[in-house]
């Protein structure tokens, strides 16, 4: 029995030694950015020092980008591809991007003024905040319609996004290196496009039905949608011709989808739905009498809706048109 006692402490001994060994070579390996999507990760914005409000203040980012450049400069078209940027970005800065980013000389200089409405500041060499305010452009008053800022340092660059009308932020920081540390900055880039503000836009109401068939063959021009129809997805037709978004029906939602340039009205029970067990009667609709009423503020919009094998689906929207002189 004595043996047996000695022969199990010393297995113990060389598993205690064994785990001890481990921890300490953990300790001395270097993580390193890898290409991977880091934009859901709270647990990495606590680690970098970012408040939970500015994470949600953000509409993606920080990712990590690898361009194609060496050095790890990443480009505006780059990034456009990334986040899905239709069109691209009209500016950028620096103008032309080139490879590299506006170049960081310490405490809030940079090699290169940032262009009108930005105002950067950096802390302890590392954190980038950012602001905008509008600018006038030929007597029109400008607004950001989305942003990209490349924040660069050490081997990579980080790139956060604003597409939902963000004018700042705070705690931007480059790729961590070693064993999670924040290198220096090394230069920032701007990616964005401007639109007119709000005040500066004006706006028509429509009616818009889910397209279909129409209710009736003369006269009102209302339509209804069958099922397989919104299963597969239908346009949402504004003034019986204006393409004003989509609509589809997925899992007992209905979810409409506005394209740009078009906002639904700021009106009580914008959106209202009719379902139908069978094919809809063959008279006027009445939208304030349908079933299912919603007021949607921002696009795409869902809502439940119950079992039907049509739905008319009718929305008060607003088409931006130009402003009268």
């Amino acid at each position: 029995m004595a043996n047996f006692s000695s022969a199990n402490y010393l297995n113990k001994v060389w598993i205690l030694a064994l785990v001890a060994f481990m921890v300490s070579c953990s300790q001395f390996e270097a993580p390193a950015p890898d290409n991977v999507n880091m934009e859901s990760s709270e647990e990495l914005a606590a680690l970098r020092g970012l408040s939970s409000d500015m994470w949600n203040a953000r509409t993606a980012g920080p990712v990590y980008l690898e361009g194609a450049n060496n050095g790890g400069n990443v480009l505006c078209s780059e990034a456009a591809d990334y986040f899905e940027v239709e069109g691209g970005f009209s500016f950028t800065s620096p103008d032309p991007e080139g490879q590299g980013g506006n170049k960081y000389l310490g405490g809030n200089t940079f090699s290169e003024a940032f262009p009108d409405g930005f105002t950067v500041t950096v802390t302890d060499n590392k954190f980038v905040s950012w602001s905008f305010e509008p600018v006038y452009i030929d007597g029109v008053k400008y607004c950001l319609k989305n942003l990209v800022v490349l924040v660069k340092g050490g081997p990579g660059a980080n790139a956060y996004y604003y597409g939902n009308g963000e004018t700042s932020d705070e705690g931007l920081i480059s790729p961590p290196v070693g064993q999670g540390n924040t290198p220096d900055l090394s230069n920032l880039k701007l990616c964005y496009n401007l639109e007119p503000c709000d005040d500066e836009k004006c706006w028509e109401d429509e009616t818009a039905w889910a397209a279909g068939t129409r209710y009736v063959t003369k006269g009102n021009w209302a339509t209804y949608s069958s099922k397989s129809a919104l299963e597969e997805g239908v346009t949402l037709f504004a003034g019986q011709t204006l393409a004003a978004g989509t609509v589809k029906l997925l899992n007992g939602e209905i979810t409409i989808t506005l394209n740009e340039g078009w906002r639904f009205a700021d009106t009580d029970e914008n959106v209202k739905i009719q379902h139908y067990s069978s094919t809809p009667p063959a008279s006027n609709p009445e939208p304030g009498l349908f079933t299912t009423k919603g007021k949607a503020n921002t696009s795409p919009y869902s809502i439940s809706v119950p079992y039907g094998k049509f739905y008319g689906v009718h929305v008060d929207v607003e088409r931006s048109v130009a402003c009268p002189i």
